[in-house]
């Protein structure tokens, strides 16, 4: 009787592990944004929920590989960071499962604080490390954000093409 309950206890056990993958519903935007940790960077926006909230995403998903330009739908797995940087975060979220990809088109707006955002090589200019080609009428006006202090918003069409407004 012992021998019984320890195999169908060991038999559940394994069919819960192979079976039934547990997750929690994660969001992602498509495109990147400003945020501030220890200085100026860029974070992915994530939500909970399909129309929840956008929330600044710090670190970054394991397993997970992002791509501007595309929504996803994620199942992610969370775990507990012993002993976290300080300016980490004290939860790992790890990718279980991509349920939904999804390419985005039309234009998107960024705003930009931060020049450190935007660099600019020889006459090629990237924002959050990605290489853009602006119009050359708007050309100018990069430069002229990239001397001063002031906020711009850039508007991106996919792929990464600045409209400046």
């Amino acid at each position: 009787m012992t021998v019984l309950k320890l195999n169908t206890l060991f038999v559940l056990l394994l069919l819960a592990q192979l079976g039934c993958v547990s997750g929690s519903d994660l969001y992602v935007g498509d495109h990147l944004t400003e945020c501030v940790g220890v200085g100026p960077r860029s974070c992915t926006l994530t939500r909970t929920s399909p129309t929840g909230e956008w929330l600044l995403a710090y670190d970054g998903i394991e397993d997970f590989e992002y791509q501007w330009g595309y929504e996803y739908h994620l199942l992610i797995s969370e775990s507990s960071v012993s002993n976290p940087p300080a300016d980490g975060s004290s939860i790992k979220q790890s990718l279980v499962e991509i349920v939904e990809k999804k390419k985005v088109s039309g234009p998107f707006d960024i705003q930009i604080s931060f020049p450190s955002s935007l660099t600019k090589s020889g006459d090629s200019y990237k924002v959050f490390g990605r290489s853009l080609t602006c119009k050359a009428d708007n050309c100018d006006e990069l430069d002229t954000f990239l001397s001063s202090s002031e906020e711009l918003t850039l508007v991106l069409e996919h792929p990464h093409r600045i409209l400046i407004h």
